[in-house]
């Protein structure tokens, strides 16, 4: 009989306890049910892999019985939304508790585009308390922006493309010239364990301000001497989406519990906002989906360009020469 197929791209630093979970989870309901779960790791289905299926098929048997994924570029550069999310075939799934919870604004761009969501994420500001020169008492984006903090800005991203939540934030704020400031005071880019390690350390490269994903900022040690900073500006959401084919919904109950299960929910806790831990007069910004439908291609570029344009590269390939860069 067909597996039930998963795919399931997690932020890195849930990767290795996702597996851990995952991996009994799996032998646990193969034992008792006679059509077996599969959830591939990275290396046997790629987001690369499954974005080639998507723009090349409209035949939902190639593609997995449920996604998750956190990445924008996935339902709105591919054209899934139109393929599979309007037509039905996907239907996005969030727990009724977490619908119930979820501030009016949020539940509704989420339901309007047919996505699900089982927790969000979003970029945290780390103040290195060690790096002397710093200004105390920060409290908003317009400070970090600032050519203050010029060569004082560490961030764990890519080196060939912008973080398109955080460029959307910043474009709503400051318009694009504060996504060119942005870039401009950016001297290093590096993995998040990189970033953490160096943090409070004698190396050379470290900086006042790092600018970390939530779920890694989770993961600095206590010892290490950091403040993380609240902007005035309130964050920007980046929904861990659900989707699951609708004829496969039946089917899939047990597993969408498991999702739901304590031990799966203290891992997304570690890291990520719940529902109900969204305050309904929060400063929380999210994209409105039936737009980025229509114009995330447009926007991801304009992006892009100027990020990279703005980047001062020859700075931080040098710096790259010593490893730790995210690529790809």
């Amino acid at each position: 009989m067909t597996a039930i197929n998963i795919y399931a791209s997690m932020p890195c630093p849930m990767k290795v306890p996702f597996k851990q979970l995952m991996t009994a989870f799996t032998a646990s309901y193969n034992a008792t049910h006679a059509q077996p779960v599969h959830c591939p790791d990275i290396m046997d289905c790629s987001s690369e892999e499954l974005g080639f299926l998507v723009r090349n098929t409209a035949d939902p048997d190639r593609l997995p019985d449920m996604i998750i994924t956190n990445s924008y570029e996935f339902f709105f550069e591919y054209p899934f939304a139109e393929k599979f999310l309007q037509t039905g075939i996907f239907q996005g799934y969030t727990h009724a508790s977490d619908l119930k919870a979820l501030p009016e604004a949020i539940r509704r761009n989420l339901e309007k585009s047919n996505l699900g969501a089982l927790c969000f994420g979003s970029r945290s500001v780390v103040q290195d308390l060690t790096v002397d020169g710093v200004p105390d008492g920060i409290r908003s984006w317009s400070e970090l922006l600032a050519p203050a903090f010029e060569d004082q800005i560490t961030v764990h991203g890519h080196t060939d493309r912008a973080t398109f939540g955080l460029m959307y934030f910043l474009d709503r704020h400051f318009g694009m010239e504060g996504i060119a400031r942005y870039a401009g005071n950016i001297a290093d880019i590096r993995h998040f364990s990189q970033v953490i390690k160096r943090m409070c350390s004698p190396e050379k490269y470290r900086t006042a301000i790092s600018i970390l994903p939530d779920v890694a900022a989770a993961k600095i040690p206590s010892s290490k001497k950091v403040r993380i900073l609240n902007p005035e500006e309130g964050k920007m959401l980046s929904p861990m989406v659900l989707v699951v084919k609708a004829a496969k919904m039946a089917q899939c109950r047990d597993i969408l519990e498991f999702f739901y299960s304590k031990e799966f929910r203290a891992m997304l806790g570690a890291g990520c906002l719940l529902p109900d831990e969204l305050t309904r007069d929060g400063a929380w910004f999210m994209p409105d989906f039936e737009m980025l439908a229509k114009n995330y291609h447009v926007l991801a570029n304009a992006f892009d360009s100027l990020y990279l344009n703005n980047l001062n590269t020859e700075r931080i390939g040098l710096r790259a020469t010593e490893g730790g860069v995210c690529r790809g």
